[in-house]
């Protein structure tokens, strides 16, 4: 258990939890779960304390129990680094399952946005350690880079035939594996994405736009960024906006395009915004002329996602 003291983000518990799993491995032990978060805290105090609790098939169970408690983290009952989407066979009866590839096209097509995603912020990772070394941390090229990484190897495990099952699979790669506050916002936005196609059972361009209006909601439900606030938020809720206005007008290529290129403006209009969360928020003005790399992250892999997904060429 890692435990914030009252002065430290998430990415920094994200990086503490990585090192202490490590040095433990290192030594001969067996990481069954890791929990990280602020369970106790002071005000006046700041850092990070860690405890090392030795299991039984008893305590592991109770670790496991479902709880409510608002302050537990409700994390995969598996060992760190375990994907939580297992690949399967195909059943006796020939059912389709996860890990055993695509019949459908749009499982293919989901395959290939979900490839041209990755590819985009891999090769990125440069351009958003840039801008991130001027408004932030430094790290979010690297951060999306191992995650994009982390989904290209998980990607024949997903249930790809299944848009809302494999939505559900790539939140939860992405909360395990990108790291600091990215990785519960991206979890919690495809998490919930996959959730609402799932309940509305439709296809077409407007259940894909109910999806992320609830998805933005839940980044700023989990995350308090509202649009306006310099977050990846300012891309996505213009580019959901425009989506839901263009779609009654415009064949569905033209409406994704439109959707695309209102989030790039919305991404490039953070230059202008004074940050009042995160790391940018530190620093004030003097992130002033600079966009928002978060907002840059999510521009990147919609255009190519999209791209592969309703506009093939």
């Amino acid at each position: 258990m890692v435990n914030n003291l009252g002065a430290t983000t998430t990415m920094e518990l994200a990086i503490v939890a990585r090192h202490a799993v490590r040095f433990l491995e290192s030594k001969g032990f067996a990481v069954e779960r890791i929990f990280a978060g602020t369970f106790l805290s002071s005000l006046d105090m700041a850092g990070i304390s860690i405890s090392v609790l030795g299991l039984n098939d008893e305590r592991l169970r109770w670790l496991d129990a479902e709880t409510t408690a608002p302050a537990w983290p409700n994390v995969p009952n598996q060992r760190p680094g375990k994907p939580a989407v297992q690949t399967t066979e195909v059943s006796a009866s020939g059912t389709m399952t996860a890990g055993s590839g695509t019949q459908t096209e749009a499982g293919k097509k989901t395959r290939s946005a979900i490839e041209a995603a990755c590819r985009a912020l891999i090769a990125a990772e440069s351009e958003l350690t840039e801008m991130d070394r001027v408004t932030g941390d430094g790290d979010l090229g690297a951060s999306m880079a191992r995650a994009a990484s982390a989904v290209q190897s998980a990607l024949s495990s997903y249930p790809l035939d299944d848009i809302p099952a494999t939505l559900k699979a790539l939140g939860h790669t992405l909360r395990r594996q990108l790291g600091g506050s990215s990785g519960p916002l991206y979890g919690v936005l495809f998490l919930r994405c996959g959730s609402v196609l799932e309940s509305l059972g439709a296809t077409g361009l407007a259940p894909w736009a109910d999806a992320l209006v609830q998805g933005c909601q839940a980044i700023s439900d989990l995350g308090g960024a509202r649009p306006g606030d310099r977050t990846m938020l300012d891309a996505l809720d213009p580019f959901v906006k425009t989506l839901q206005q263009a779609m009654a007008v415009k064949t569905t290529r033209e409406a994704v395009l439109a959707a695309v290129e209102a989030g790039e403006r919305g991404a490039d209009a953070t230059a202008q915004m004074k940050p009042t969360l995160g790391r940018s928020s530190y620093l004030g003005d003097r992130v002033l002329g600079h966009p928002d790399p978060g907002a840059k992250a999510i521009v990147l892999w919609l255009r190519a996602a999209c791209g592969a997904f309703f506009m093939p060429a």
